[in-house]
């Protein structure tokens, strides 16, 4: 089962993307903020399928925690989510804008997380 962690400090959000993705048969895990997000990585050792994170949130930026997994964990996936459209000028591999669909976030999940064998 792909492991997926949700960083987002709303939430009515983080409650909104989990019941998609765990309906979908995915491992939720939640943090409120991109600090939590990073010790949640560090304590799974970067075993972690996806990363869905919220752009602009308190203690670490969605920006900040993805530049510290590309250094620290590069094979960690990450789908960015912002209310701001040209957030996605911020070089994110997968990008949403919300609000969002579950159709629309279940159609990105399924391209940014590789099939397992």
């Amino acid at each position: 089962m792909p492991k997926v962690l949700i960083a987002d400090d709303e939430p009515g959000i983080r409650k909104f993307v989990s019941a998609i993705l765990e309906r979908s048969g995915y491992e939720v895990l939640l943090a409120e903020d991109g600090l939590d997000a990073y010790n949640v990585i560090r304590q799974l050792n970067g075993k972690l399928d996806l990363l869905i994170t919220d752009i602009r949130m308190p203690k670490m930026t969605g920006t900040e925690l993805s530049e510290r997994l590309k250094i620290d964990y590069p094979n960690v996936r990450i789908l960015c989510i912002s209310a701001y459209t040209n957030d996605w000028l911020l070089n994110c591999p997968y990008f949403l804008t919300k609000p969002f669909t579950g159709a629309a976030l279940l159609s990105l999940v399924k391209a940014a997380v590789p099939k397992r064998t």
